[in-house]
């Protein structure tokens, strides 16, 4: 489910959509860092449940945000 997490992360994040908005605005690295804990924080929350592994949930979206950030799995051409 962490895996799932990340993915979900990483769309999230390196759309152009939001890296439109996140260029737009200007914010610093430091922000956007925070910002993407506060997002899996809330999101991890908001799923908790028992025998659900919260670490892997929060974890896991957290990579995937700053991977999609970051645009790791981005093709060249």
């Amino acid at each position: 489910s962490g895996a799932v997490f990340a993915l979900a992360g990483y769309l999230l994040a390196g759309n152009v959509a939001s890296t439109w908005v996140l260029d737009r605005i200007g914010v610093s690295g430091r922000a956007v860092f925070g910002l993407f804990v506060l997002v899996a924080a809330a999101v991890t929350l908001a799923t908790a449940a028992p025998g659900i592994a919260l670490v892997a949930h929060f974890t896991g979206l957290l990579v995937g945000l700053l991977a999609g950030r970051l645009r790791l799995l981005r093709v060249r051409r």
